[in-house]
């Protein structure tokens, strides 16, 4: 079984997010990190177009067949979510993202 490793779009900042998943897929990675999305952070209130658009972007590489990773960063931020909490609804986010299209 081939590996399957992911990069993180934080290795992109000035470049959109259609750039950088090209990238990846050009360079062999099997899935992308999303931590940015064209040089921004992701924000929980992202609104309905915005998520839209994203959902978009990662369907044009024929439904994004990689994989997509979900990061938290419990050790550096004690302060947030934990990940009983911060991952399920991670996960609850980025699938309606793609289910939006």
């Amino acid at each position: 079984m081939p590996s399957r490793i992911a990069f993180s779009t934080l290795a992109f900042p000035d470049a959109t997010l259609a750039a950088a998943a090209s990238a990846g897929r050009r360079w062999g990675y099997s899935g992308i990190e999303l931590r940015l999305i064209d040089g921004e952070l992701i924000d929980p209130a992202m609104p309905a177009a915005r998520r839209a658009q994203v959902g978009r972007t990662l369907a044009a590489a024929g439904g994004y067949p990689h994989w997509i990773s979900v990061e938290c960063e419990k050790r550096w931020h004690p302060e947030i979510e934990p990940p009983e909490v911060a991952l399920p609804q991670h996960l609850s986010l980025l699938a309606s993202w793609l289910e939006s299209e």
